[in-house]
């Protein structure tokens, strides 16, 4: 019987980012996905989207996907088969001896982004994929059909959530997948939740904090390797 992985995209992007992932890895798994933008504003939907599935599964999240994740096995461990971190955090802004964002600079984004929707995406996309012309253009595609005010409400949920705290209590499986060269989310925080979460293995790949777009198959083959309990 397969296993069933629940997909959940980062800020702006939506399915479209694990498409190569989920064809790769759709002989050994059975895939479903909960749109973050409807979790932001409601911390219990994706725990009732899961429970609604009747099947445990493995959650894996994208940056802001990767809290949801964590927040979601936190609510309903019971039905956690294991959790795919990919460019993730914790906390994404800084704090007294914690690397991170300005949360200056996450409010600008959200404030910015009535007047300069596109500006805003677009430079936020050029920073996740460097020169990748390509991804870039995916990512803005995805981007195209998200509300404005769902974009603001998913920065403010990165700006505000915080759950460094709670780490310890994650009991299942976690494979944290990070790029080397994560200038969004630096490569510490894949690190402190490494150090905090007692059932998690970390794997840093040469890449941005794209990494589900640039490198499908160095994280499928990461993914693959894993043994899930």
């Amino acid at each position: 019987m397969k296993r069933k992985i629940t997909l959940v995209s980062g800020w702006g992007a939506g399915r479209g980012v694990f498409e190569r992932i989920e064809k790769k890895l759709s002989d050994d798994f059975d895939f479903g996905h909960i749109p973050w933008e409807k979790c932001t504003g409601n911390n219990g939907y994706a725990a009732g989207f899961i429970k609604s599935s009747g099947k445990k599964t493995i959650i894996m999240g994208w940056s802001l996907g990767g809290l949801i994740a964590m927040q979601t096995s936190l609510e309903i461990p019971e039905m956690t088969a294991g959790l795919v971190l990919i460019s993730s955090t914790p906390r994404m802004t800084a704090d007294d001896g914690y690397e991170g964002a300005p949360a200056r600079q996450i409010k600008a984004m959200a404030a910015r982004l009535e007047k300069y929707r596109e500006g805003v995406l677009e430079s936020f996309a050029e920073k996740t994929f460097g020169g990748n012309g390509a991804a870039v253009e995916k990512y803005m595609e995805g981007s195209a059909g998200f509300e404005g005010g769902e974009l603001k409400a998913g920065l403010e949920y990165l700006e505000k959530t915080d759950i460094r705290q709670q780490l310890a209590g994650i009991k299942t499986p976690v494979l944290i997948i990070h790029g080397s060269q994560d200038t969004i989310i630096p490569v510490s925080q894949a690190r402190f939740m490494n150090q905090n979460i007692k059932a998690s293995r970390m794997t840093l790949v040469e890449a941005l904090h794209g990494l589900p777009y640039s490198m499908p198959d160095a994280a499928i083959e990461i993914i693959r390797g894993f043994k899930w309990i």
